[in-house]
């Protein structure tokens, strides 16, 4: 891959990530997604890509991994073909407004390309990656809510245990109720919006 260009005096590259990249991965997601600190690098079951962007001091800057399903569906809101599922999409602050993110991806539907995957799906739960989906290209597909049961408290978890499974997340499909939306707010929500794009 090996993509290389200048970011004001700072040469960048996007390659393949290494494993001995994970010390400075793990350290570029914790900067980048405060809501969800990770111990390992994420491995995937299917065929994937598993992009870095460095500095030429080894840096880690930016971040893309993207899985293809194993069949249609299996990681992707639409089921009609096997897609290409962003895990991971990410740039350091003092990284962005320079077009690196789009290069990441435009590595990444290149790699699809070459798999014979014809769309690739991603998911923003901020403002800031819904306005890249669409500045890139990417047309909405979906959008649901994600909250944390265990901000209800003991009367939850009562009636969860009476039901006989305790689940931590509730996802609530919004597409639907678009009327509903802006009544429907509750503690720890996050909105979750899916996005394709298609080649």
């Amino acid at each position: 891959m090996g993509l290389s260009w200048r970011r004001g005096g700072t040469r960048l590259v996007i390659r393949h990530y290494e494993p001995s990249d994970e010390p400075d991965w793990l350290v570029c997601h914790a900067l980048i997604d405060r809501r969800r600190q990770l111990d390992v690098k994420p491995t995937y079951a299917g065929r994937s890509a598993e992009l870095v962007a460095a500095s030429e001091e080894g840096e880690i800057v930016g971040f893309l991994d993207v899985e293809i399903e194993s069949e249609p569906g299996a990681l992707c809101w639409r089921a009609d073909g096997c897609s290409g599922f962003v895990h991971e999409l990410g740039v350091l602050r003092e990284y962005r407004q320079h077009g690196l993110a789009r290069r990441m991806v435009a590595a990444g539907v290149q790699w699809l390309r070459g798999q014979g995957v014809r769309r690739l799906e991603l998911w923003a739960t901020d403002d800031g990656m819904r306005a890249f989906a669409e500045q890139i290209g990417c047309r909405r597909i979906a959008e649901y809510r994600q909250f944390d049961l265990r901000h209800y408290g003991a009367k939850v978890e009562r009636l969860l245990r009476q039901s006989g499974s305790r689940p931590a997340l509730y996802f609530v499909d919004m597409t639907r109720l678009q009327t509903e939306r802006s009544r429907f707010t509750l503690p720890g929500d996050l909105v979750c919006t899916g996005f394709e794009l298609s080649w």
